[in-house]
């Protein structure tokens, strides 16, 4: 087979959470932090016929950026990747030794859903990168709900306004909350508009062929 443009963006994505995966057959890929706070699904162009196990992401889509336009198999425990006269093999990995995502976290009842754009999330991200931010939450006042980034788990359970505030109006609402995560999990989810379902402890980023699952930190007020 030889691997989309799509597919090969979405690996590069994923070995960024966790340098393995394991791939069963169809177009579906799963990957989960090595912390397990972070789980991504993604839908690709590609259907692959058999299980996959790759030990490391980052050397598979090095070699592979060697190439041209190569063919890729997987036989005989190997990912083989040729084209013309050249050929390079790489062993499957050994799965008992790897952190994987297994079943899908099963729907729930969302506490709130929150559409949040593309050029939203980044705008936030790049900021908050700026400042040295650590955090970034949805507030809610009972007026007005907005996506800030801070530092809001620090042992007095306050806002720490040290690095400055950033915050950016997202919609009015008559609810009250403050749900927080590391800035380094959200920095998982692939760019793309979102439907956020969030309940206690997790919010599920919903798109047409993405879905991540971000654990909430403790510091959150639902």
């Amino acid at each position: 087979m030889q691997l989309s443009n799509e597919t090969i963006s979405t690996l590069k994505h994923f070995s960024q959470m966790n340098s393995a995966i394991y791939i069963r057959p169809g177009n579906v890929v799963k990957t989960v932090t090595v912390q397990k706070n972070v789980m991504a699904k993604a839908t690709v162009p590609d259907s692959f016929e058999s299980d996959i196990v790759v030990a490391d992401l980052s050397v598979f889509l090095g070699v592979l950026s060697t190439f041209g336009s190569p063919t890729v198999e997987f036989i005989n425990n190997e990912i083989v990747i040729t084209e013309g006269g050249s050929r390079t093999a790489l062993p499957y990995g050994d799965l008992s030794v790897m952190v994987t995502a297994s079943k899908d976290i099963p729907p729930f009842e969302p506490l709130l859903t929150i559409t949040l754009a593309e050029k939203q999330l980044e705008a936030t991200l790049r900021k908050a990168a700026i400042l040295q931010h650590e955090e970034i939450a949805f507030i809610a006042d009972g007026e007005r709900m907005f996506l800030a980034s801070g530092d809001f788990s620090n042992a007095s359970g306050k806002q720490n306004l040290s690095k400055g505030s950033n915050s950016l109006f997202l919609e009015e609402t008559d609810k009250t909350f403050r749900i927080v995560f590391d800035i380094n999990n959200v920095r998982h989810v692939i760019p793309h508009d979102y439907q956020i379902n969030i309940m206690k402890g997790l919010a599920h980023f919903s798109a047409d062929d993405l879905d991540f699952w971000v654990a909430a930190q403790a510091s959150s007020e639902y």
